[in-house]
């Protein structure tokens, strides 16, 4: 029954709106009444039907109906009466449903949810051996993210600002809830209150490690930490950037250059800022504008040896340069290109500036690619298997970019080295290659020689063990069927002529090309068996029954995949 009122009442909210919320109250009331049976197929059915009604009924309500505020008050007391003492049993369905209503009906100036409503949820997290932490923590997050953080905090302080040493912080458990819902909120909260707060909760963990209290000192770092760690909540689509990160990215820089253990945090936040707002024009300018500061600083980071934030600055660099002015990237680029070049730099030093060239890439001229390339040739056929595979990642970022000139103008010579470099590939960079490879094969039009000549290396590929590896040499292998196909004459003659040049990867003799031979037919035919001839298949079949009395199991194990491809088919 309860059901039926619920899509009465829907059907109701769309013919009007204040009418249909003076009777929700009823109904409500009515719902809370059955969490205190002991069916917990009725309390379910209730407390999905609450949550309906909120969502469909009360929701769309409360912009349209200003004047409804007595009834929507009405309904969130009734709510908040499910944590009374009688519907313990129940209270995880309540606390479901209280988070559905604090999100739906805690927006800033209804004053609906009150900061008393807080301190109640609050205070019972605080309470001994209360067990659903989660469902209350959800429902405290709900507040986050509809009231903010600056008047959910003033409901209930975080309580860490005692003059005494402490070692007991029963609210810090809101800081994580905090890190887990805080977003599309104001920035200038966390520069005004929280920064100041870790500030001084840093400066006393020093002051008592200097004392020799190491526990108590330790604890107050980790509270300083954890208000950083919610930063990148706060620059996830800030409501005030143009007004707020001004003040903080002086700090933010400081931050980055002398601790090394908030560059993660910091990158993060200043990833997600930029991330955000590429579609903002005026916040995206505003981020810009500090971008000769902030480069600098994450390239010298970048630069460091044996950091494990370096993935997270050159995240960021990326993030960044996708914003800065051209002319300051192509002029960082040209210090770049010189250390690239310099026979000075050793091994280690030039990961991390290739790492740089990747991430710079997508951004620099003509002049800086033909530079690039020049510097990271040599490199792919390196003895080094990081370098190697970082000049393949070059190598493919600069064919990957959307503008296809430097693709165009250098593809003979792309093909001469890539062909040449053949025997000289380790394992790890092997999946770059094959995308490389698919790169310049996507500019090939007619069948030539450099598709046949690659096809065995492809075809062994597709038994590598990074599985990135063999789902780039599988696509590859499609990619040359298509382009056989497109090159000319009817289809069916153009798929047969391709298979028959797989079909000859049967004849390679060792056991590991034969296993990788019948996977490549079997991901073939999978591709293609609409334009398969009738001969074709029974020449196929022909051929892999021989392999099922192999004595290597890897070959016998690919044929039968074959067979369960070709009979799926």
């Amino acid at each position: 029954r309860s059901s039926d009122l619920e899509k009465a009442h829907v059907c109701l909210q769309k013919e009007n709106n204040r009418l249909c919320l003076s009777h929700l109250p009823l109904l409500f009331s009515k719902c809370l009444s059955y969490l205190s049976t002991s069916s917990s197929a009725l309390i379910q059915t209730s407390a999905n039907v609450m949550r309906s009604l909120l969502e469909n009924c009360v929701e769309p309500c409360v912009d349209k109906s200003p004047t409804s505020s007595e009834f929507l008050q009405r309904i969130f007391n009734i709510i908040e009466t499910g944590l009374k003492y009688r519907y313990q049993s129940a209270w995880d369905k309540v606390l479901d449903v209280l988070r559905v209503a604090i999100r739906v009906l805690g927006k800033p100036g209804y004053d609906i949810v009150t900061p008393k409503s807080i301190q109640s949820l609050c205070s019972l997290h605080e309470t001994p051996g209360f067990a659903l932490v989660g469902e209350l923590r959800a429902a405290v997050g709900a507040a986050f993210e509809t009231m903010g953080p600056r008047i959910v905090l003033e409901a209930i302080p975080l309580g860490f600002e005692e003059e005494e040493v402490q070692t007991n912080f029963p609210r810090s458990w809101l800081l994580l809830v905090m890190k887990n819902h805080v977003h599309h909120t104001e920035l200038e909260y966390f520069v005004d209150t929280l920064l100041p707060l870790a500030a001084r909760l840093r400066d006393k963990a020093v002051a008592l490690s200097e004392k020799g209290q190491l526990l108590e000192a330790k604890l107050y770092e980790q509270l300083q930490m954890q208000i950083w760690d919610v930063l990148p909540g706060f620059c996830t689509c800030p409501t005030d950037l143009i007004k707020s990160f001004k003040r903080i990215a002086k700090v933010l820089g400081v931050a980055l250059s002398n601790r090394s253990d908030l560059r993660t945090v910091i990158c993060r936040s200043l990833s997600l800022l930029i991330e955000k707002n590429r579609e903002n024009d005026e916040n995206r300018f505003e981020l810009a504008r500090f971008a000769q500061n902030y480069l600098p600083i994450l390239f010298n980071i970048q630069m460091e040896k044996s950091k494990p934030s370096n993935v997270a600055a050159v995240t960021c660099i990326g993030n960044y340069l996708s914003v800065a002015d051209p002319k300051l990237v192509n002029l960082m680029f040209g210090k770049v290109g010189v250390k690239l070049l310099s026979s000075e730099t050793d091994a280690e030093t030039k990961l991390s500036v290739m790492d740089l060239a990747i991430a710079m890439v997508p951004y620099i001229d003509s002049k800086g690619l033909a530079m690039l390339y020049k510097a990271v040739e040599p490199l792919l056929t390196n003895s080094n298997a990081s370098v190697q595979k970082r000049a393949y990642k070059t190598v493919n970022a600069m064919c990957s970019r959307e503008d296809k000139g430097f693709l165009d103008s250098h593809l003979v010579a792309l093909k001469d080295i890539l062909l040449n470099s053949a025997g000289a590939t380790l394992a790890a960079s092997k999946k770059s290659r094959m995308k490389c490879l698919s790169q310049i094969a996507s500019k090939v039009t007619e069948k030539e020689e450099f598709l046949t000549t690659i096809l065995p290396e492809v075809i062994l590929c597709t038994k590598e063990i990074n599985e990135e590896t063999r789902a780039s040499a599988y696509q590859l292998l499609v990619d040359l069927a298509d382009t056989f196909v497109s090159s000319g004459g009817s289809k069916e003659n153009s798929i047969a002529e391709y298979f028959a040049l797989v079909l000859a990867g049967l004849a390679g003799g060792s056991p590991h090309m034969l296993s990788a031979t019948i996977l490549a037919l079997g991901r073939l035919v999978y591709e293609f068996e609409s334009v398969l001839s009738h001969d074709l298949i029974e020449k196929l079949l022909e051929s892999m029954t021989v392999f099922l009395t192999s004595k290597s199991r890897e070959v016998v194990k690919s044929t039968l995949g074959f067979l369960k491809v070709t009979v799926h088919v």
